[in-house]
């Protein structure tokens, strides 16, 4: 009860009683005693919310949901899986199927990305097919100054392009949906841990490498070329192919990653 009620509720007892008294004072013969009433305090009108005029509403805001991620239902077993596997590829990323190896979809990206979280690149059993083309150098090699050419840089482009293009919310979705599969082409491998804990290891993998934001000395050897700089040429087969690819091409990449990684 607020402080002004409290007054009038007590000046009304007063005024009550003083009108009581004023109605007896005719056939009382022994004077009363006169009481002063306060003045009455006269509350401000208050108009509760109902009472104001309507305010101006703001605009309801519709919530905005997120589309439903849709995506190809994983097959029963890993024997024969290959013609849902070709599904989901086009359904993720139409034009990649063309370099994929079309037999033992699963086993072989599973054995792929078991050896890149290693920093291993293997030949044999790959899951893909991509003619990169020559690889060029600049320089003299009778001086011995041999240095990566740009060039070298955009070899990838077309399979990056259509790769980085992939949402990384819906291959997170078909990550979850298709982990059991993944789970057994793992255990087949004889490993210890998960498929899981191996993706997430390469994940931190890719995005500790360091971009090279030069273009670093070459010796050519048999007919491979390696690195001058012992430290570069000590490097992973995963970090190396990442360097060949440029550092802008390294930097797409992880910033893919890194949303993959965020949407598991």
């Amino acid at each position: 009860m607020t402080q002004n009620k409290v007054l009038l509720i007590v000046a009304a007892v007063l005024i009550a009683a003083a009108l009581g008294w004023w109605s007896q004072k005719e056939a009382e013969p022994v004077p009363k005693p006169i009481v002063i009433v306060p003045e009455a305090v006269v509350e401000p009108e208050i108009k509760t919310i109902t009472e104001l005029e309507p305010a101006m509403e703001e605009p309801r805001q519709e919530l905005e949901l997120e589309p439903e991620i849709i995506i190809v239902d994983p097959p029963a077993g890993l024997s024969g899986s290959d013609f849902d596997v070709s599904a989901a590829t086009i359904d993720l990323a139409d034009g990649l199927q063309q370099w994929l190896v079309a037999d033992e979809q699963i086993r072989k990206w599973v054995l792929a990305l078991d050896n890149l979280a290693d920093g291993n690149l293997v030949n044999k059993h790959q899951p893909w097919s991509f003619p990169l083309g020559a690889y060029v150098v600049k320089g003299d090699e009778t001086i011995e100054e041999l240095s990566v050419d740009p060039a070298n840089y955009v070899r990838a482009d077309p399979l990056l392009d259509v790769v980085l293009a992939i949402d990384p919310q819906k291959l997170a979705a078909y990550y979850r949906s298709w982990s059991p599969l993944l789970d057994q082409a793992y255990g087949e491998l004889g490993r210890g841990g998960s498929f899981d804990q191996r993706l997430r290891s390469l994940i931190a993998r890719v995005l500790a490498v360091q971009p090279l934001e030069e273009h670093p000395l070459l010796e050519h050897k048999s007919v491979m070329f390696t690195y001058k700089d012992p430290a570069l040429e000590l490097a992973s087969d995963l970090e190396k192919a990442l360097w060949r690819m440029g550092p802008e091409n390294t930097r797409r990449i992880q910033l893919w990653v890194s949303e993959v990684h965020a949407a598991l």
